[in-house]
């Protein structure tokens, strides 16, 4: 397991939007995905392990039902996550292009 120095996190919120997993949930539940934390670790360890698999073991994965989180052991690892994810989450019309595109049959969330 590397080493936590570095957390990537996004949270869900009961008490208002405004939050990632709160503001593209209806994107998610429109491709068949639950959209949750787990579900953001599945689709994010699946973008990485396809553009640069090496960085997985850099990285912890710890989400939950309400949050993603994600720890990485250097800057550098953060930089390649933020290089690999952004350009797939990083606004809605990218994120949904990929969700329209993704099976939910190959993910449990």
């Amino acid at each position: 397991m590397p080493t936590r120095k570095y957390a990537i996190w996004a949270k869900g919120s009961d008490d208002g939007p405004g939050h990632l997993i709160d503001e593209y949930d209806d994107l998610f539940d429109k491709y068949g995905f639950s959209g949750n934390g787990y579900s953001l670790a599945e689709h994010i360890e699946s973008i990485i392990q396809e553009k640069d698999a090496g960085l997985l073991t850099h990285l912890d994965f710890d989400p939950n039902g309400n949050e993603f989180l994600v720890w990485a052991d250097s800057e550098d690892a953060v930089q390649r996550f933020m290089d690999d994810v952004l350009p797939v989450f990083g606004n809605a019309s990218t994120m949904e292009a990929y969700l329209k595109q993704a099976n939910p049959d190959n993910f449990s969330e």
